[in-house]
């Protein structure tokens, strides 16, 4: 996918990425019919512009960017869900487009923050709460329903509890925290003028740190796992995690899983447990064998924690041989 995308920028100058280039798609004023985009309950419309009468027009448009081959090389292949994800690119845009902002805006305005500080001053609008605001594809939450809560006097069941999973909204910090610095070493990067000065002194800053870039937000050791299908896939072929006979039944038959069923939820949500644990382990064994030498180079879970995603994701990806859950969600 990644490299499909990357060549519809650099052989194609299709820049998907771009809510400007992409604006070309929708109308200037919503003269034409209205295109319906419904998920997970939320109901949103907008309008293509004249040129594109219909999402298989703008597909037609971005081609590139969704069709590549099978393993053979040869035979034609469409990326999975290419409409949704192209209604979403749409929608996103539009949203943009309506609220007069930027993602470049949205990034200074955080001043650092990717969540709430105690003490945040007004002006402060940290990243990971403007997004989910933004748009709707970042409001990541799972309802987690205890199965052994039991009920209460009225017969009524446990609490539903939201459990927070966020992997969009997290990996636009990881993604910004990680292209950010590269594109401001570039020795032929355009001084573009930023919508902030702590941006304007983080980009400053950048090609002045010895021993490489310092982080870019603050708080980024807040961040938890993000959460898919290649983490968990990984996590249970190495035991890590535990299915039961339903689950596994299900998982390895290739059954698609409801998006927010007591399945698709329980498997995110032992993966956020999991990792923390797995990382509270690989903190206290490195600190173990580092205090034994007289070392105190030594490592937080949080920090160990805030390793593991890549990690993770890249030997899940890797990983041959066991099946990943499959779900139709535009969160992961």
């Amino acid at each position: 996918m990644m490299l499909l995308l990357k060549r519809a920028v650099e052989e194609h100058q299709i820049h998907w990425y771009d809510p400007d280039y992409l604006a070309q798609f929708l109308s200037p004023t919503p003269d034409t019919p209205a295109t319906r985009l419904c998920f997970t309950g939320v109901e949103e419309r907008f309008h293509l512009a004249p040129a594109y009468p219909s999402v298989e027009a703008v597909r037609r448009a971005l081609t590139p960017c969704f069709l590549g081959c099978e393993v053979d090389a040869q035979t034609p292949l469409w990326m999975p869900a290419t409409e949704a994800r192209i209604q979403l690119l749409l929608s996103l845009t539009a949203t943009l487009r309506a609220t007069g902002t930027t993602f470049h805006h949205l990034l200074g305005a955080c001043e650092g923050r990717l969540f709430a500080p105690p003490d945040r001053t007004p002006s402060q609008r940290p990243l990971i709460p403007s997004l989910l605001e933004l748009h709707y594809r970042y409001r990541d939450v799972a309802a987690l329903a205890p199965a052994a809560a039991g009920r209460d006097a009225d017969g009524r069941g446990a609490p539903v509890a939201p459990v927070p999973m966020l992997k969009l909204s997290q990996l636009t910090a990881l993604c910004l925290q990680e292209a950010l610095p590269v594109l401001w070493a570039q020795p032929h990067a355009a001084p573009t003028p930023l919508p902030s000065p702590w941006l304007e002194r983080r980009r400053a800053a950048s090609g002045t740190q010895g021993g490489g870039p310092s982080p870019l937000f603050e708080d980024g050791d807040r961040l938890s796992i993000c959460c898919d299908y290649q983490i968990p896939k990984l996590l249970r072929a190495a035991g890590v995690l535990q299915y039961d006979e339903a689950l596994s039944r299900l998982v390895d038959t290739r059954r698609l899983l409801a998006p927010g069923s007591t399945e698709e939820v329980s498997i995110r949500v032992a993966t956020l447990v999991a990792a923390e644990l797995l990382a509270a382990k690989i903190a206290a064994t490195h600190n173990a064998l580092l205090s034994r030498d007289g070392s105190t180079d030594l490592i937080t879970t949080d920090r160990a924690y805030g390793l593991l995603d890549h990690i993770l994701w890249m030997t899940g990806r890797s990983l041959k041989g066991c099946e990943h859950h499959l779900c139709h969600t535009i969160m992961y």
